[in-house]
């Protein structure tokens, strides 16, 4: 397993929630090592959702992805169903 980004943000679209941690990538899927709280990845939504465009960042939309997994705070989304915003690109280079 490769570490992509330490310190990125997830963004789930459907959910209006973002949540941080580190972005590994194994073959086609991105694997998302969450920041916990209570055990479960600490999920933010509402306000705190919007997160500024220059921070690196990992987007997907759980409800229009069938490849995707969630437990104790790791999530895996098939590379195919996500989408790297520019900064996060130029960083991985």
């Amino acid at each position: 397993m490769t570490c992509l980004i330490t310190g990125c943000a997830l963004v789930d679209l459907s959910e209006s929630r973002v949540v941080w941690g580190d972005l590994h990538k194994i073959g086609g899927a991105y694997v998302f090592n969450a920041v916990l709280s209570g055990g479960e990845a600490a999920w933010q939504y509402g306000e705190d959702f919007n997160v500024p465009s220059h921070l690196k960042i990992l987007t997907v939309n759980v409800a229009d992805s069938h490849c995707y997994f969630e437990r104790r705070g790791v999530i895996i989304v098939s590379a195919d169903a996500a989408e790297l915003n520019a900064h996060a690109k130029e960083y991985i280079g």
